[in-house]
């Protein structure tokens, strides 16, 4: 086998002719060798196609056949003549065939996103992505596998690198508009910008358009409370502490605009003047509902509650407990009537009140007796 020289385009139209000459051991030509008797070991039978030597090809010891290929890469195949390995003129064992690409001209290679540019983010929803991979003369460069290409997806919002699956459509390379076909998917809702590069013949080219692709939450499916602890506020004072839940879906993805009820559900006996300022609220883009709160007039326990029909973790309860407000009376207890002389007073109690008249137990007044 003679090792054909240069290197072929793969674009499954140019191709080697490989030349193969049979001798005997003293160097004469071996005539009368039909086809049939051939065995060629195609290496890479998916991408690269063999035409064997016509019937009656044989002329003095040659064969003659043609081998072309749709991917670049290096490509081996083997010969055999009933059974019998016929070896390359290197003494090589496989003949091996460099097929190439012309090389990328960035400005004329682009991607884009054909049909929809917004799916569900469920792993399931894709969205369709062309790569039109060009030479300097606008020519479609064919041959590429899906290896030849990178991508990175860039989470527009938050700036960061995050996983989409991009996988290969099939047929993966469509030959009538020139463009490599590509599917998107992600359990990850958010905006993405792709980037993607393309290595042909060893080279690496970045592909300068970076089309934006959009996968949405999917259906709202669990509320969860972000408050991590219990709040503590004055009485009948706004608490500096709001109520907040956040609902996702099953990929614990934000969901937006989901309808959440906020109510008090329990409170001191004979407490007035609470409140929950907003009842009905809706989630935010981040898949956050907050309300603000206002403790009664009595100290003790308060119980809220967020809810919303049908999510998994709804109800959260929330619990507050309100504290005395300023100390504004003073009362002595257990003062005696009077005394004897040289004995000691019992101990005299002061009870400090706030103005609802709660006992201030947490007083640190500085107070003179005389």
């Amino acid at each position: 086998l003679h090792q054909p020289p240069a290197k072929v385009l793969a674009n499954n139209s140019d191709f080697y002719t490989v030349k193969m000459e049979l001798r005997d051991e003293k160097g004469n030509p071996i005539q009368g060798v039909v086809p049939s008797r051939l065995a060629i070991m195609n290496g890479d039978p998916l991408n690269m196609s063999i035409t064997p030597p016509a019937a009656n090809s044989d002329t003095y010891g040659v064969m003659l056949f043609t081998v072309k290929a749709s991917q670049q890469g290096v490509k081996t195949l083997e010969v055999y003549v009933d059974g019998t390995r016929i070896l390359t003129s290197a003494r090589k064992e496989n003949l091996e065939l460099a097929f190439v690409t012309n090389p990328v001209d960035t400005g004329k290679t682009s991607a884009e996103i054909d049909g929809p540019s917004i799916a569900a983010a469920d792993g399931n929803s894709e969205i369709k992505m062309k790569i039109f991979v060009r030479d300097t003369a606008n020519s479609p460069i064919s041959g590429l596998s899906f290896q030849s290409f990178a991508f990175k997806a860039k989470n527009i919002k938050k700036g960061a690198y995050e996983a989409v699956d991009i996988a290969a459509q099939s047929p993966f390379y469509n030959p009538g508009d020139g463009s490599y076909n590509f599917s998107l998917k992600t359990t990850k809702a958010a905006m993405f910008q792709i980037e993607a590069e393309v290595v042909s013949d060893q080279t690496r080219y970045a592909i300068a358009s970076r089309p934006a692709v959009t996968f949405n939450p999917g259906p709202a499916s669990q509320m969860i409370s972000l408050n991590g602890a219990d709040i503590y506020s004055r009485v009948a004072e706004k608490s500096l502490t709001l109520l907040s839940v956040s609902v996702v879906d099953a990929y614990n993805n934000p969901v937006s605009s989901a309808a959440i009820d906020f109510s008090m559900v329990s409170f001191p006996e004979g407490a007035q003047q609470m409140a929950v300022e907003k009842s009905s609220v809706y989630t935010d883009e981040n898949g956050s509902a907050t309300t603000s709160i206002t403790l009664g007039t009595r100290t003790g326990l308060y119980v809220f509650r967020a809810e919303s029909f049908g999510l998994n973790g709804s109800p959260v309860n929330f619990t507050a407990y309100a504290t005395p407000g300023p100390a504004v009376r003073y009362e002595l207890r257990n003062v005696p009537v009077e005394v004897t002389q040289a004995q000691p007073i019992k101990q005299i109690e002061l009870a400090v009140y706030d103005s609802y008249g709660n006992l201030k137990y947490d007083c640190s007044d500085a107070i003179y007796l005389s």
